[in-house]
């Protein structure tokens, strides 16, 4: 299992001087690179990155431009790539690579874009029950 924290260019080129890395993809691309991955290994990576394409949530800053997105292809090394970041549950171009959403939700409308949603208010205490097809949530 490989984990990376949220990688940035100018730390990644900060140690690594005789290289060109302008964004992200770059980035991440050459820590990757530089990994000693056995690939007669199951590996596993877990990142907290923003893939290129992924459906952001209004509680999700998008950068102008997208200058923070890494492209998927730079996790092809790996078996499974484990995400964080995006609040909501998806794939990222395969199931290999994936965003398992959050278990705290930041913003309603983050988990809210199902038919299959309903809504509820307890008696005392003040509450409101969430539930969907797959989750039950309590606020």
């Amino acid at each position: 299992v490989w984990m990376l924290p949220f990688v940035k260019p100018a730390n990644v080129r900060r140690f690594n001087e005789d290289f060109e890395i302008i964004s992200y993809t770059d980035a991440l691309k050459h820590v990757i690179e530089n990994l000693s991955i056995n690939c007669d290994e199951r590996n596993v990576m877990i990142t907290h990155q923003f893939v290129t394409g992924a459906e952001r949530s209004e509680s999700e800053e998008l950068s102008v431009g997208g200058t923070d997105n890494v492209d998927v292809s730079v996790f092809e090394p790996f078996d499974y790539t484990a995400l964080g970041h995006i609040h909501r549950p998806q794939n990222c171009g395969s199931s290999k690579v994936r965003y398992s959403g959050t278990p705290f939700i930041l913003k309603l409308r983050t988990i809210l874009p199902s038919a299959d949603t309903n809504f509820e208010t307890a008696p005392q205490p003040q509450a409101i029950i969430v539930w969907s097809s797959s989750i039950m949530w309590m606020l």
